[in-house]
């Protein structure tokens, strides 16, 4: 039968403890499986999505700030807006975009 007193009470904690220590080591490892798999979806997308924005971002920055020097050496020339607008310049290289005020 089962023991009583405070030996029993020890003997049948040792037991469920080791019990749920192995639940746990178990659940612990289908964790650790799904977090490393959640992990690893979320750096793939950010290298796919984001390191190539961000370049693009970069680029399109650089770009805009060649243009910038290409038209400010034009007008230095003599060249005017409408005159650079049928070249194909657009409103943003011309005026700077009107998101940042005047």
């Amino acid at each position: 039968g089962k023991q009583g007193g405070l030996k029993g009470f020890l003997s049948r904690a040792r037991a469920s403890g080791s019990v749920a220590l192995a639940n746990m080591n178990k659940y612990g490892w289908i964790g650790a499986r799904y977090m490393g798999k959640s992990y690893f979806v979320f750096c793939s997308t950010v290298i796919v999505m984001v390191f190539p924005l961000i370049n693009e971002m970069s680029r399109e920055a650089d770009c805009v700030h060649t243009e910038k020097l290409v038209i400010a050496d034009f007008r230095s020339k003599g060249y005017t807006d409408h005159q650079l607008a049928a070249m194909g310049y657009g409103d943003n290289a011309l005026f700077g975009p009107a998101v940042l005020g005047a």
